[in-house]
């Protein structure tokens, strides 16, 4: 959030575009280490499964008229 903060005030950017966040984060050392893969190369483990389920029943319970 600092590094963010000092490019906007050193632009004088208030809401700086995408392209310019992953500016900063990649001169803050991020790297990209692992081969990309598709979303949905492998299936969804069982505690994912269990937590998309838990959130359904959250939501509904909340608001039931919205369609999940």
């Amino acid at each position: 959030m600092k590094a963010m903060e000092a490019y906007q005030r050193r632009w004088r950017r208030r809401y700086p575009s995408w392209r310019e966040v992953l500016y900063v984060i990649e001169c803050l050392g991020y790297r990209k280490v692992a081969k990309a893969r598709p979303a949905d190369a492998s299936p969804p483990t069982q505690a994912e499964l269990a937590f998309a389920a838990t959130a359904r029943k959250a939501l509904e319970s909340v608001s039931p008229q919205l369609p999940v």
